[in-house]
């Protein structure tokens, strides 16, 4: 007894690492009704797409071989410990097409490239290359799938395929008709509704309900299928159940009777085993179990059941049916997010499930940030803010969605003037989250007043709107009212905020103009200071030049100095010695220079003139600059040639020489 007690725990503990159920009992309670066989069991709780399976045999005998690389073990001994099914379907996109195909989880990246670029018949410049997103860069190929960070998504799992430089791959009309020839394509009938679905040949008929549940809004558990052959198992391929290469008519039809006189026909002989279990086996309606959150948006029950007024035995149901009873009701938030986009993503998705596709438009994010949305914007611009506060256990809630909130009318009108945004009252959890949003948004005050709100009275709707300045709930209408008041009360909304949107408009364009007032002051002010600078920059630069020219002049002034002592020197050395007095053949020459001084000096009659010029050019007198005149007849002696004798230009015996600054 010892070793089954051992065993049994083994056997648990394995049950809850495969499925990640933590709650022990739950876990037990699923073991037993599968008689402890663990394969079984997990296979009943996880999806295909990680199914246990017990050998490489379908259950038609088939082997289930998978699309892309890999191998299956065929051994046929039973598992132990049990093994995870290493496959999972994900849904390859390009630019006009996509394709969903079973990969298995250790398949590395490297090797897909190679089968997709087989299987699309790509015959291209450029290698296929696989990215998470679009814009992302492309897989290394050693990457395996289970290391990949796949999103979980409603439709499934996602992966996009491009070429070497980003670019959408575009089959050619052979290539797509190709690819069509290898996919199932499968409408399904519901409801007056045809839904297509493209699955690979090698998908589950566990996968085929589950994407058909995602589509038409009917869990697995209720879905009966009509035009498959009986007998049938979740782990049954297409296929082996038919649904080969080509296109595919089914029909789906819900199994919650409404009434014992239908349940003769639940289930005919051309029906897939729903419930996905073996007939041999007891079934659990989904929401029977006994977690509070299910307790809590459980529409059916009033009171606690056991669950055992739901088990049936499924050899039962090829003759005398009996009606499944409906799954509990999803809670519209769930009661632990605390992230406000996942909150509103899911109240949008579930207030469709329940109310249809027809209702406002949710705005997915925080109060602030729908708050901003409203009234973050110019006046002329700004749209009233609809809260709408939502209690499951209140018995107005249900009447007031489908029937008012719902309607048409409501929906065109709100779409056209609100803003809308909602919260699910319904657990304590989430009234929180609701007041500390509020308080973020409107203060304590709000805060108060929405925390005083009775349960029994929701749900209602807030209007919101800015005025003056201020952002406050403005209205409040409750949800005990007829669809006259309701319009009445939303027209009367938006007339009152459009009255403040013309108020905050004047002001907003006085404001406006005061602001372009005191730009244009601003402005003139501004070029008034920039030509300022200009001229004081003008001066300066006139300054800075004249200071300059006068630098330069000094400069020049000390070389033109420099250059005239210079030469003063040279025909001091070059100048001959003067005679003594009183020796023969001797001249006298004065010199009346500009200043009035006198300048004697005696010359041998047969000197050059030359030697005169040398002496007034000792004396700063150069010929550049001075002429030298005689007195009587006046001439200009530095015209003359500087190779004549004193005596032959008659400058003897004495003379009187004029010098004059040169003017010419």
């Amino acid at each position: 007894m010892a070793s089954i007690g051992n065993d049994r725990d083994n056997q648990l503990a394995t049950f809850q690492a495969a499925t990640g159920l933590e709650d022990i009992e739950t876990s037990i309670s699923v073991l037993e009704q599968h008689g402890w066989n663990l394969v079984e069991a997990i296979n009943s709780i996880m999806p295909q797409a990680y199914a246990v399976e017990e050998s490489s045999q379908g259950s038609e005998g088939a082997t289930r071989e998978p699309v892309f690389g890999g191998s299956r073990s065929h051994s046929t001994s039973p598992i132990n410990p049990p093994a995870v099914t290493d496959e999972i379907i994900i849904t390859f996109l390009w630019e006009d097409g996509s394709l969903p195909l079973s990969i298995p989880v250790t398949q590395r990246i490297g090797q897909i490239r190679q089968d997709l670029k087989r299987f699309l018949s790509w015959l291209g410049p450029d290698e296929v290359l696989i990215r998470m997103e679009k814009e992302t860069p492309a897989l290394q190929d050693e990457l395996r799938i289970d290391q990949l960070s796949l999103a979980s998504d409603p439709d499934g799992k996602f992966l996009y395929v491009t070429t070497t430089h980003g670019n959408d791959i575009r089959l050619s009309s052979n290539q797509n008709s190709s690819v069509n020839n290898r996919m199932c394509h499968i409408k399904v009938k519901y409801n007056n509704h045809l839904v297509e679905l493209q699955l690979s040949p090698t998908t589950t008929i566990k996968e085929l309900k589950r994407q058909a549940s995602h589509k038409c809004g009917l869990s697995a558990d209720f879905q009966r299928w009509v035009g498959l052959p009986p007998g049938l198992s979740d782990h049954t391929l297409l296929k082996d159940a038919g649904l080969n290469y080509g296109e595919h008519v089914l029909t789906l039809e819900s199994v919650q009777l409404d009434s014992a006189e239908n349940t003769s026909n639940a289930f005919t002989t051309n029906t897939v085993n729903t419930t996905g279990r073996d007939n041999n086996r007891a079934c659990t309606p989904a929401g029977s179990t006994s977690s509070t959150s299910s307790q809590e948006y459980a529409s059916a029950q009033s009171s606690e059941d056991d669950g055992d007024d739901f088990e049936m035995d499924m050899d039962s149901l090829s003759t005398d049916p009996t009606p499944v009873a409906p799954p509990a009701l999803a809670p519209l938030i769930p009661p632990d997010c605390t992230n406000p986009i996942e909150a509103l993503n899911s109240f949008t998705h579930q207030f469709s499930n329940r109310y249809g596709s027809v209702h406002p438009i949710f705005f997915i994010g925080s109060l602030a940030d729908a708050v901003k949305e409203s009234t973050a914007v110019p006046a002329a611009q700004r749209k009233p803010l609809l809260i709408y506060l939502h209690h499951d256990r209140s018995i107005l809630s249900n009447v007031f969605c489908s029937q008012l909130l719902c309607a048409e009318s409501i929906v065109n009108y709100l779409s056209l003037n609100f803003v809308s945004w909602a919260w699910d009252l319904t657990t304590i959890q989430l009234r929180d989250q609701l007041l500390d949003m509020v308080r973020e948004s409107f203060g304590n005050d709000a805060a108060r007043s929405v925390m005083a709100v009775d349960p029994n009275n929701l749900p209602i709707m807030l209007i919101v709107f800015k005025s003056k300045g201020q952002v406050e709930v403005r209205n409040v209408i409750q949800g005990f009212t007829e669809m006259d008041l309701l319009m009445g009360a939303l027209i009367l909304a938006v007339e009152e905020h459009q009255l403040a949107v013309e108020h905050d408009t004047a002001e907003e364009q006085q404001r406006i103009a005061r602001g372009r007032m005191i730009m244009e002051q601003d402005m003139a002010y501004q070029e008034s200071l920039a030509q300022d600078k200009e001229k004081a920059q003008r001066a300066e630069e006139e300054q800075r030049m004249i200071e300059l020219a006068k630098e330069r002049e000094a400069q020049a002034k000390i070389q033109h100095m420099i250059q005239e002592e210079e030469k003063k020197k040279q025909c001091e050395e070059q100048l001959p010695a003067e005679p003594e007095a009183g020796v023969e053949d001797v001249t006298t020459i004065r010199l009346r220079c500009p200043d009035g001084s006198s300048l004697v000096r005696r010359f041998h009659g047969d000197d050059k003139l030359r030697v005169l010029f040398m002496y007034t050019g000792s004396k700063g007198y150069s010929g550049a600059e001075y002429k030298l005149l005689s007195s009587f007849p006046r001439r200009d002696i530095t015209t003359l040639n500087g190779s004549m004798t004193f005596k032959e230009a008659k400058l003897f015996p004495q003379e009187t020489v004029f010098v004059e600054e040169r003017t010419d």
